[in-house]
């Protein structure tokens, strides 16, 4: 986080995992969400599937300008070649965005 926030243009949104102290201030302008991407994963039996809590995050958020479906398309095709594990984080992607739902966490919450 703090290596990179200050990179963040005014209008931005950063994702960092809830475990992260937050000792430096974002950018002014910048918007900040702690997602416990790295404990939800762990909860669904995946432990090395943040990356999927945070991809969900994004989808949820709607900063990306893409369709969910087609983040949805993308992350199955990245497990194209470990067919086990696409349904998982399938499972998985959906959880985290149940819970951005449940935490009020969505593209309104932007200030």
């Amino acid at each position: 986080y703090e290596r990179f926030a200050s990179t963040v243009r005014p209008g931005g949104t950063i994702l960092v995992d809830s475990s992260v102290p937050l000792e430096v201030k974002a950018p002014e302008g910048v918007t900040v969400f702690q997602i416990p991407a790295i404990d939800l994963s762990a909860k669904m039996g995946s432990q090395k599937s943040a990356n999927t809590v945070m991809l969900a995050a994004l989808a949820q958020l709607g900063v990306t300008g893409l369709r969910q479906e087609c983040m949805q398309e993308a992350l199955d095709s990245s497990f194209r070649r470990k067919p086990e594990l696409v349904e998982t984080n399938r499972k998985l992607f959906h959880a985290a965005q149940s819970w951005m739902g449940e935490n009020q966490l969505n593209a309104d919450s932007k200030a």
